[in-house]
């Protein structure tokens, strides 16, 4: 978020640059204390919030999540998927809301979705 943005009401972003240096840190940190693999979750629902998403480094000691949100219908959560989605880059992810998400989708849709999902949160 931008200097003076409002968190609820402007969009935030952040770059490439900075994810690498939190997930270059906390590989750095699973190594020195010989921790167990760590899901690193990137959060998005558009394609501007990540900018340069072709240059986050895959880190071996975290699962690299891309954890796709948006709300509404299944079919406009599905194309929010479909158009931010990287999964050659990252392990896909999905989050539902129980309140925004009219209807909610079932396990069984989510179960069936391509590429399969790996990591599903609820709101």
């Amino acid at each position: 978020m931008s200097q003076g943005g409002v968190p609820g009401r402007r969009i935030g972003s952040v770059s490439a640059y900075e994810i690498n240096e939190v997930s270059r840190w906390l590989d750095d940190l699973t190594v020195a204390e010989g921790l167990p693999q760590k899901v690193f979750v990137l959060h998005q629902f558009r394609t501007d919030m990540i900018r340069k998403i072709n240059l986050v480094s895959a880190r071996p000691n975290l699962a690299m999540v891309q954890h796709v949100d948006g709300f509404g219908s299944p079919a406009a959560k599905l194309a929010t998927f479909r158009a931010v989605l990287r999964p050659r880059q990252f392990t896909p992810g999905l989050k539902l809301f129980y309140d925004e998400d009219v209807p909610l989708m079932q396990a069984a849709r989510v179960l069936r979705i391509r590429p399969e999902i790996s990591f599903v949160s609820y709101q």
